[in-house]
C-alpha cells in the first residue's frame, strides 16, 4: 500500500568525534568558566567597596574681629552663646565672610544695648531723684495729714490747740508801720561798724568779741522807722517801745503802743556783752547773738506792756483769754548756714537749743509739733533741723521741698508750741553752739500761732524706668572636611577551579534500527521546574550541535 524509501544514516567517524568531544568538552568548559567569572567578579566588587575615602576635620577659629566683636559683647553684659551644631558646608572664604557679618551683626547688638543703658541709667538717674523726693514728700504728707486730723478733732473736741481759737483775746499781728524806738542802757552800733563785723554773713555780725569801740557809740543812729543794732551788756536792760500800731488788740480795744524790756543775764562771749538786731515790726521783735567761748547760754528775760491809745496798760491781757504763739524753737546736732539754697558753711560739732522758759504761764502742745514742755521749758527734744538727723522735716529748703522754718510754710508748727498769758514774764535762751561758731537766736512774740493745715494732694509716686534687658546672640562653629584616599584592604585571591577531566571517547554508535513510529503520547502538563527546565536546555543544547555538526547525510 505503500511505496517504501529507505534512508541510511551514518557517521564520518573521524569528524563526528571530534565534533562530539569539542562540543561536549566546550559545554563542560563554558559551564566551568562561567562560574569562575561569576567568582573573579564578586571579589572585584568587594574590593571596589574598601577603597573608601577618608576624612579629615579643622575647625576653623572666630576671626580676629569677630573675638573682639564678641569680648566687647561680653563685657557690656550681651549673653553670646555659641551654636551647638557645626557647620562645614562652606569653603574658608565664605567662612570668613560668615565671620565678618557675624561681627558686625553683634557690634550692633552691642552698641544698641550700650545705647538702652545709657538711656535707663540717665533715667534711673532722675527717677532717684525724684523717688527721693517722693519719699520725702511723701512721708511729710502722712506727717501733716496726721497733724491735720488731729488738730481737727480737737477742735471738734473743744480741747488743748483746737480750744486757742475760741480762747483767743489778744492779737498780736504784724505791723509793717509801726515806729520802734530803742532806749535804755545800750550803746549803739554804728552802720560802719555793723559792716565792719561782716557785710555779706548775717550770723557773722553777731561776734561780741570783736565789737571795737568804734563802733559803738550812744547816740541812736537810728530812725523809728528802721532796724536797730546794738549792743547790750549782761545785766543791763534794754527797753524797745513801739507804736502806729493797726493790728493789735485785746478783744476790743486797739492796743496803741506796746513797750518790752530786754535785760540779758547769761552770754557765752568773753566780752560781757550781746548784739542784738532790733526789729521795726513788734511781730518779728529781735535777733540775739553772741561768740561761743564758753558753754554758758545766752539768757534774756522778757518783760511785756500793752497800752491802749489813753496810755491806760492793758492788764486783762494776762486772764488767761490771751495766748501767744512760741515759733521757730530750733534744734539741731550741727549747723548749716544756708543763703538761696547754697550752704554757706557747716558745724557738725554744734549741739543747738533753742528754749522759752513757761513761768507762771501754760503750754499748749500743737498737734504734729515736735515742741513740747520738758521741766518748765519748750523746746524740742530732738533734732527738728535736718531730715539727716532724724527730723521729720527739714528746717531749709532742699530742693523743691519747702522748709519748715518759715512763717509762710504749711508746717511751720513743726517747731511751735503756744502760751497761755497768765503773767507778762518771758525767758528765752540758747546754748549748744560750738567754739569759735556764734550763738544766735531769733524770737518774735506775736499771735500768728502756726496750727496744722490741710495736707493738700497725696504726692504722685514716680515711674520706675524698665532696665533693658540683656540682648543675646549665637555664634556659629565652623570646620573644613578634607577627604583623603586610604590603603584599601588586599583582598583575597580567589582558588583556582580544577580543570575538568577529559571526557573520554565515545564508542562509535551502530547504525540504529528504524524506530518504530512511536504511538501518540498522552498529553501531559508541562514540567516548570527549575532543574527539569535546565537540563532540558542543555540536552537541546546538546543535540542541536550535534545535529548540525555530527551528521552527514548519506544517500543510498
Amino acid at each position: 500500500m505503500f511505496k517504501h524509501q529507505s534512508t541510511t544514516v551514518g557517521y564520518k567517524k573521524s569528524k563526528a568525534f571530534g565534533l562530539c568531544g569539542f562540543v561536549a568538552t566546550a559545554s563542560v568548559f563554558l559551564f566551568v568558566s562561567s562560574v569562575f567569572t561569576a567568582d573573579t567578579v564578586s571579589a572585584d566588587e568587594v574590593v571596589a567597596a574598601e577603597e573608601t575615602l577618608a576624612t579629615t576635620t579643622k575647625a576653623i577659629e572666630n576671626s580676629d574681629t569677630l573675638k573682639t566683636a564678641i569680648d566687647n559683647a561680653k563685657t557690656e553684659g550681651v549673653t553670646v552663646n555659641e551654636s551647638s551644631e557645626t557647620i562645614t558646608n562652606l569653603n574658608e572664604e565664605q567662612v570668613k565672610a560668615a565671620q565678618e557679618e557675624k561681627a558686625a551683626e553683634i557690634e550692633q547688638v552691642t552698641n544698641k544695648y550700650k545705647e538702652d543703658k545709657a538711656k535707663y541709667a540717665e533715667e534711673k538717674k532722675q527717677y532717684d531723684e525724684d523717688l527721693k523726693e517722693y519719699n520725702i514728700k511723701k512721708a511729710q504728707y502722712d506727717e501733716k495729714k496726721a497733724a491735720y486730723e488731729e488738730y481737727q478733732k480737737q477742735i471738734a473736741d473743744g480741747t488743748d490747740a483746737g480750744a486757742i481759737n475760741t480762747l483767743q483775746e489778744l492779737a498780736l499781728k504784724t505791723e509793717p508801720d509801726a515806729h520802734t524806738v530803742v532806749s535804755g542802757d545800750v550803746k549803739y552800733l554804728t552802720q560802719a561798724g555793723v559792716d565792719a563785723l561782716n557785710q555779706s554773713d548775717y550770723l557773722a555780725r553777731f561776734d561780741g568779741d570783736k565789737v571795737k569801740d568804734e563802733y559803738l557809740t550812744t547816740t541812736n543812729p537810728y530812725s523809728d522807722t528802721d532796724d536797730a543794732w546794738v549792743a547790750l551788756e549782761v545785766g543791763k536792760t534794754m527797753t524797745v517801745t513801739s507804736t502806729n500800731l493797726s493790728n493789735s488788740r485785746f478783744k476790743d480795744t486797739a492796743i496803741a503802743k506796746i513797750v518790752r524790756e530786754f535785760t540779758v543775764t547769761s552770754a557765752p562771749g568773753n566780752s560781757g556783752k550781746i548784739i542784738a538786731n532790733v526789729y521795726r515790726d513788734p511781730a518779728k521783735t529781735i535777733v540775739v547773738g553772741d561768740s561761743t567761748d564758753s558753754a554758758n547760754p545766752l539768757t534774756i528775760n522778757v518783760v511785756d506792756h500793752y497800752y491802749d491809745a489813753a496810755g491806760n496798760e492793758v492788764q486783762a491781757v494776762y486772764n488767761g483769754n490771751s495766748i501767744i504763739a512760741v515759733n521757730s524753737l530750733n534744734h539741731y546736732n550741727g549747723i548749716r548756714y544756708t543763703e538761696n539754697g547754697e550752704t554757706k558753711w557747716a558745724w557738725d560739732d554744734t549741739k543747738h537749743i533753742e528754749k522759752m522758759s513757761v513761768g507762771s504761764n501754760k503750754f499748749i502742745p500743737i498737734p504734729g509739733s515736735s515742741v513740747s514742755e520738758q521741766n518748765g521749758e519748750i523746746y524740742s527734744v530732738n533734732d527738728n533741723q535736718y531730715l539727716e538727723h532724724g527730723s521729720k522735716f527739714n528746717g531749709n529748703d532742699m530742693g523743691n521741698v519747702k522748709g519748715w522754718d518759715d512763717e509762710t510754710a504749711p508746717n511751720f508748727y513743726w517747731g511751735s508750741g503756744a502760751l497761755r498769758l497768765y503773767d507778762n514774764h518771758y525767758t528765752f535762751s540758747v546754748q549748744g553752739n560750738s567754739v569759735g561758731l556764734n550763738t544766735v537766736y531769733w524770737f518774735a512774740i506775736n499771735t500768728n500761732i502756726a496750727f496744722p493745715q490741710p495736707p493738700g494732694e497725696e504726692p504722685v509716686k514716680p515711674s520706675e524706668p524698665t532696665e533693658p534687658e540683656a540682648p543675646s546672640v549665637t555664634v556659629n562653629k565652623y570646620a573644613i572636611i578634607s577627604a583623603l584616599p586610604v590603603e584599601p584592604a588586599t583582598p583575597e585571591v580567589p582558588t583556582t577551579p580544577e580543570v575538568p577531566t577529559t571526557p573520554e571517547v565515545p564508542t562509535t554508535p551502530e547504525v540504529p534500527v528504524t524506530p518504530e513510529v512511536p504511538a501518540t503520547p498522552a498529553p501531559q502538563l508541562p514540567n516548570t521546574g527549575t532543574a527539569d527546565s535546565l537540563l532540558s536546555a542543555a540536552a537541546a543544547f546538546l543535540f542541536s550541535g550535534f545535529g548540525v555538526l555530527g551528521f552527514k547525510k548519506k544517500e543510498d
